[in-house]
C-alpha cells in the first residue's frame, strides 16, 4: 500500500500523487504504480490471483455464458429440475409452458412456492423429461414472461419437496 502523507487539510490523509491513471477493463480507474497492477508470468496481479473477467485477444479461455455468473450450481448438469425465480404473480401453469415452449415439461410437475398466508412468491418449481432438456433449457435464463424477466437454476426434486409451501 503506498505510504500516507499527511497534508495540511484537517485530519484526512491522502495518498502520494500518482503519474497516470489506467481503465483495464471492466472496474474503476486504478493508479498505473500500483504493484496490484503488476503482473507476473502466469498474469496473476500483485502476487495472488485475481477473478478473470473473459478472454485476452488470443487466449484460449473463452468467457462465461450470461446465465452462468459464477454459480456452480448452475454449471452442473444432470438433474431434470429447474427452479424459476422472479415469476410474475399472476404466472399459471400454462405460462410457464409456454415460457418453455419446444421442450418437454412435465406438465404435472410445475408446482409454485407460496408464503404461509397462501400467496405466491414468484418462485415455481419444474421438471423436465430429461436432465439434457433441463440443460437446454437453463438457456431461456433471464428470458421475459409478461414484464418480468425469469431466473433459472437447476435443482432437485428433494429441494422442491423440502420447500414449505410448495404446490
Amino acid at each position: 500500500m503506498p505510504e500516507m502523507r499527511r497534508r495540511n487539510v484537517g485530519s484526512f490523509m491522502t495518498p502520494p500523487p500518482v503519474a497516470a491513471l489506467s481503465h483495464d477493463g471492466p472496474g474503476p480507474l486504478v493508479p498505473v504504480a500500483s504493484p496490484a497492477l503488476r503482473s507476473d508470468s502466469q498474469g496473476r496481479r500483485g502476487g495472488r490471483d485475481l477473478p478473470s473477467y473473459g478472454a485476452k485477444a488470443g487466449s484460449n479461455s473463452a468467457r462465461a455464458s450470461p446465465g452462468d455468473r459464477g454459480n456452480p450450481i448452475r454449471r452442473s448438469s444432470g438433474t431434470p429440475v429447474l427452479r424459476m425465480r422472479g415469476l410474475p404473480f399472476s404466472a399459471t401453469r400454462q405460462d410457464v409452458l409456454n415460457f418453455f415452449g419446444g421442450l418437454e415439461v412435465i406438465e404435472d410437475s410445475i408446482k409454485f412456492a407460496t408464503r404461509s398466508d397462501g400467496r405466491v412468491t414468484g418462485e415455481a418449481y419444474v421438471e423436465f423429461d430429461s436432465g439434457a432438456t433441463a440443460t437446454e433449457a437453463l438457456k431461456r435464463d433471464r428470458g421475459m414472461m409478461g414484464s418480468r424477466y425469469v431466473e433459472l437454476f437447476q435443482s432437485s426434486r428433494q429441494e422442491a419437496a423440502g420447500k414449505k409451501g410448495v404446490h
